[in-house]
């Protein structure tokens, strides 16, 4: 089986104990554990093009992945490829819908990946408009944490603060999803 015949499987796996069935084009998708985190607008950042290396880890099993990910005022996009460069996923938010142009499964919902994105690097104050009244942030220097009543749906952790050149790690323990992503250059936007 060559290496998409496993990153597939695994991305799909990991997709399905996020959440279940996608809505198509909501911008505010389902946390897994509970809640929903509705997309905010990308002017909100300042414009950034950043390639990651992202290691999922899901019930143990580690798999490798690129990401690319590009925020400007009018949208936001995201591609998932292999470490050969293949293709995984490609959505994209222009801050009213969200799309999907290749997705490995219409169980996957693109928006919990972008949403998951915002969690991790918007401002504070965007991601508590985007959270659903359930649902509370919890800041630190070099951590925030996404919580539902005393249990934890999305846990980031900064090696350098909420910034696109330093690794984070991200996990989503009501779904048993870990991902460690450490950026392969910041390419700033001119």
């Amino acid at each position: 089986m060559g290496r998409v015949g496993v990153v597939m499987p695994l991305l799909i796996t990991v997709a399905l104990s996020l959440g279940g069935c996608a809505e198509s084009g909501s911008s505010c998708p389902r946390l897994p554990g509970g809640g929903r985190y509705c997309l905010q607008g990308t002017s909100l950042v300042e414009r950034f093009e950043v390639q990651q290396r992202v290691t999922v880890t899901f019930d143990g099993k580690p798999q490798s992945m690129i990401a690319t990910v590009e925020v400007d005022a009018s949208q936001m996009r995201f591609a998932a490829l292999t470490p050969f460069g293949q293709k995984l996923v490609q959505a994209s938010y222009d801050n009213r819908n969200v799309s999907a142009e290749q997705i490995p499964d219409k169980r996957l919902d693109p928006a919990l990946l972008l949403a998951v994105f915002q969690i991790a690097l918007w401002p504070e104050s965007a991601v508590r408009s985007g959270l659903s009244e359930n649902l509370s942030l919890v800041e630190a220097e070099r951590e925030r944490r996404v919580a539902f009543a005393d249990k934890t749906l999305v846990d980031v952790r900064y090696t350098v603060g909420r910034t696109t050149v330093g690794e984070l790690d991200i996990a989503l323990p009501q779904a048993g999803v870990e991902l460690h992503i450490a950026p392969f250059d910041d390419l700033e936007l001119k």
